[in-house]
């Protein structure tokens, strides 16, 4: 894992990464986001004036379609245990807990990337997936199961936050639902262009990923996964963990479910340094007060710029890979 470091004296080091602060901040603000989530779906509301029963559904067929994506990913999780041939390396008990935890990781992923894109416009699949990754250790699995939790956790976030984002585009485009019949012919077609970029998508990637991997282009989360498998867990680790758990959930709590503070402090930490994970909590203060200060207006303004900051850095980096493609191979 990446050293993330808080210097206290040029002699004296405090390094997080040691002593697993960014993971367990992570683990506490997760273990709140989920439990606000679930106080939103289990809240009792009229179907009537709830805003998913305008268009499409009350909130009781919403729990009713998660009960049913569970369910889905325990059949998905089995066969993954069938392919990769994990039935070969655990007992049958350790099998059956490794499915019904792969499946709640996924759909818990979900919910907690889910909701951070909606109110953020970050999803932080991968180190949510990181989370589970380290609680899969602490239960016991082999290394290989690891792994395939790993990337099983790990899609699912992503998907579901890339669909708020368009399905939460396109109702704003067209009038915040001012039109219900119009919402929901939009929502269809928005769902067909979905169905067809996946296909695409999974076409590229098939085509494409060998030339990625010969030239060693992994992702660095990627590494940061195998790192953490091969370390290993232990009653250390767990301590550390359970510790720095506590001011996640506070920070989560304090920021409300809206603002999902304590996870994006603790992606923040995960993926970069801790200026980083520092830097995205200043900043999501800073909108806060901005948007208090200045309503739709200043909200307007935040949009423009970090859409102008994303549009860079996506140049960047698509143009940095793209030119790295047509590079002979060392």
């Amino acid at each position: 894992m990446g050293a993330l470091v808080i210097g206290i004296s040029n002699d004296n080091q405090f390094n997080m990464s040691q002593y697993y602060v960014p993971h367990g901040i992570m683990i506490g603000a997760g273990l709140v986001a989920l439990i606000q989530v679930g106080i939103m779906l289990f809240k009792k509301e009229d179907g009537k004036n709830s805003v998913a029963g305008k268009f499409t559904s009350s909130i009781a067929d919403m729990r009713g379609a998660l009960a049913k994506g569970y369910i889905a990913y325990v059949v998905v999780a089995i066969g993954l245990a069938v392919v990769s041939g994990m039935y070969a390396e655990m007992s049958v008990p350790k099998l059956i807990i490794w499915v019904i935890f792969a499946a709640f990781s996924a759909i818990a992923s979900e919910l907690i990337v889910g909701m951070s894109a909606m109110h953020s416009g970050w999803f932080p699949g991968f180190a949510t997936a990181l989370i589970f990754l380290l609680v899969g250790m602490m239960i016991g699995f082999p290394k290989v199961p690891l792994g395939i939790l790993a990337g099983y956790t790990a899609a699912t976030g992503p998907a579901f936050s890339d669909m708020a984002y368009d399905l939460k585009c396109g109702y704003i485009l067209r009038g915040n639902g001012a039109d219900p019949e119009f919402e929901r012919a939009g929502r269809k077609q928005q769902y067909i262009a979905e169905i067809i970029s996946f296909c695409v998508a999974f076409v590229v990637v098939l085509a494409m990923f060998n030339t990625y991997f010969e030239q060693d282009m992994f992702a660095p989360v990627s590494r940061t996964f195998v790192t953490t498998i091969d370390a290993g867990s232990s009653p250390e680790i767990a301590k550390w963990l359970l510790i720095f758990a506590i001011p996640g959930a506070i920070i989560q709590f304090i920021g409300g479910p809206k603002k999902q503070l304590g996870v994006l402090f603790a992606t923040g930490l995960l993926v970069g340094t801790t200026i980083t994970g520092i830097t995205v909590i200043v900043a999501l203060i800073f909108r806060i007060i901005v948007v208090k200060m200045k309503g739709e207006e200043g909200q307007s303004i935040l949009y423009i710029l970090g859409a102008g900051a994303i549009a860079g850095s996506a140049l960047y980096s698509f143009f940095t890979s793209t030119l790295q493609l047509g590079k002979a191979k060392k």
